[in-house]
């Protein structure tokens, strides 16, 4: 039995680590982009400067790196959420699926019991950064 249980939990942290690998990579590509040199686009404004409407359709490169800033942001929450459910005695074998947008928080799939599923939600919403949780988990029929 112990070798079972040892077997079960090098899978979990393997696949914890393939997680996190997912998500630093995410993470780092997302910054990658933040830190794009935006002059060129600058240098185009300010030629166009004469033509309103082609100043008025140039993208802010402000905009663009504030949304990298939002997804890494995102990716982070996703993994706190991801983590404490994972080390909650009553929630880490469950069946549950994270999505931060925001500081909002929607956790899916499915549990055992309505009990896991509240428990799961304010696991969720106990998390440094989240401001709302969509619980959107099913009980499982069993």
């Amino acid at each position: 039995m112990n070798g079972f249980r040892e077997a079960k939990v090098m899978i979990v942290d393997e696949q914890a680590f393939m997680r996190w690998a997912s998500w630093t990579a995410a993470a780092i590509f997302a910054l990658g982009l933040a830190a794009c040199d935006p002059s060129p686009v600058a240098e185009q404004a300010g030629r166009n400067s004469n033509d309103s409407a082609d100043a008025a359709s140039e993208v802010s490169p402000g905009a663009d790196a504030a949304k990298s800033r939002t997804t890494v942001d995102d990716l982070a929450l996703n993994i706190r959420v991801e983590d404490a459910l994972k080390e909650h005695p009553e929630l880490g074998t469950q069946s549950i699926r994270v999505m931060a947008s925001g500081a909002v928080v929607t956790l899916s799939g499915t549990v055992d019991t309505a009990a896991n599923r509240d428990l799961a939600g304010r696991v969720a919403a106990g998390v440094e950064g989240v401001e709302a949780v969509q619980n959107k988990l099913a009980v499982a029929d069993i």
